[in-house]
């Protein structure tokens, strides 16, 4: 009686209004989106892992015959002395104290990772970003399409309220994973990383020169193809003995 009827009413209103938007593009004959979102989604968890279980980048430890307490620069090799792996580090890497490894072009230790973002990863790590970028968009796109529209503000809320909710989260995420992306970009396009931009000053090889001019910044398109299609280790070294 009454609760059959309320219940057909609840269906209607709550269940077929939630149905995420695979239901909203099959009713609009949208085959093509519905082909693509499970790809996206995919592709996004790979690249996730990718980024997470590869070596990024780790110094090979052969303990070098040298005094463990010289922490100071040398000058003939422009590398410092790591006294945690007991070595000499190639130019651009730092010791991370989390992998407690010296990892090679060194970016930043990433907690959501659980893993350095280094010469050997970085690049999935971007394309990770730019994936869950599109992701975040789309599935806001899937939750417009999703919506119900309503004159009355209560009933929009009742009709909606999981979906606001839900947007608010992906708003959120969006903002975060953008701002993120943008600034690895700009860094990118300059041929620094995360590590040599905030501590530009304190780095030995880089504080000669402006951040904007440093040995390894090649013009944005040099920048660009090496870090997209330079996948072998890079001998940095040899780009400040050809400046000094």
């Amino acid at each position: 009686g009454i609760n059959a009827e309320y219940g057909k009413q609840w269906y209607q209103r709550r269940v077929r209004g939630y149905i995420p938007g695979i239901y909203m593009a099959v009713r609009a004959g949208d085959s093509i989106e519905v082909l693509l979102f499970p790809p996206l989604v995919l592709l996004t968890f790979l690249l996730y892992f990718t980024a997470s279980l590869m070596n990024p980048g780790y110094v090979p430890i052969q303990h070098d015959e040298v005094d463990a307490d010289r922490t100071t620069l040398i000058k003939s090799d422009h590398a410092y002395f790591c006294r945690w792996c007991d070595q000499t580090q190639p130019l651009r890497s730092k010791h991370c104290r989390e992998c407690n490894r010296c990892v090679r072009r060194f970016d930043h230790h990433c907690p959501w990772l659980g893993n350095c973002v280094g010469e050997r990863n970085h690049r999935y790590f971007i394309l990770f970003l730019l994936a869950e970028d599109i992701l975040i968009f789309r599935c806001l796109g899937m939750a417009w399409d999703t919506a119900r529209s309503s004159t009355e503000v209560l009933e929009w809320l009742e009709y909606n309220g999981i979906l606001l909710i839900c947007a608010i989260v992906l708003i959120i995420g969006a903002l975060a994973v953008t701002a993120l992306s943008c600034c690895h970009i700009y860094l990118i396009l300059h041929g620094l990383t995360t590590w040599e931009h905030v501590s530009h000053s304190k780095i030995t090889y880089l504080k000669r020169w402006p951040e904007d001019n440093t040995p390894f910044n090649f013009g944005y398109c040099k920048n660009c193809f090496m870090f997209c299609c330079y996948c072998n280790t890079q001998n940095w070294e040899k780009y400040i003995k050809s400046l000094t």
